[in-house]
């Protein structure tokens, strides 16, 4: 049978990606990954000890107000928008921060990428590094929000995106880790 991920705030957003020939199922709240083979079954998983990030409560607010302005002037009914409003304040209490994860195929290593979602609060990508057993080598900080990434032959490829013009550039990091 599959196995679920723990119950908390890391079951209330997953996402799907692929390492290799595994299916990955990563929390968008903590750094929790789970390989798993093409029937669902579980082969392995990796939890990096790093906790949950609740979401800045101003921020928060801002972000439900602006939602719900938005929704009154479509008209629609008041129970539908506080509905909403809650729906939306619960479900991002915590940053949903952990984005995606690739494989080079390589050198075996993982990379995961956090960055702060942008509908709430735009931040910087962060790329946490990871042998290909699952064990933490570093976290790399940039000075960019990125809209996606690939990682293949000890490099790292994103789109960048320019804070103050907004348009996405192609940017490549080498990886050399020994």
């Amino acid at each position: 049978d599959p196995v679920a991920l723990p119950e908390g705030p890391s079951r209330e957003c997953r996402r799907l990606g692929h390492v290799g020939d595994a299916i990955v199922r990563i929390s968008c709240i903590q750094p929790h990954l789970q390989l798993l083979d093409t029937l669902g079954r579980s082969v392995r998983e990796i939890l990096l000890g790093i906790e949950p990030l609740r979401t800045d409560d101003a921020l928060l607010e801002k972000f439900v107000i602006e939602m719900r302005q938005a929704m009154t002037e479509t008209n629609l009914p008041t129970p539908v928008i506080e509905s909403q409003v809650a729906s939306t304040r619960e479900a991002y209490r915590f940053s949903r921060r952990w984005r995606e994860v690739r494989r080079d195929e390589s050198t075996g290593m993982i990379a995961l990428w956090e960055q702060s979602p942008e509908d709430i609060e735009r931040g910087a990508a962060r790329i946490h590094l990871l042998r290909p057993g699952g064990e933490w080598l570093a976290t790399i900080p940039f000075t960019e929000s990125w809209t996606a990434f690939a990682f293949g032959d000890g490099t790292l490829y994103a789109l960048a995106r320019d804070p103050d013009t907004d348009v996405a550039r192609l940017v490549a990091y080498r990886v050399d880790i020994d």
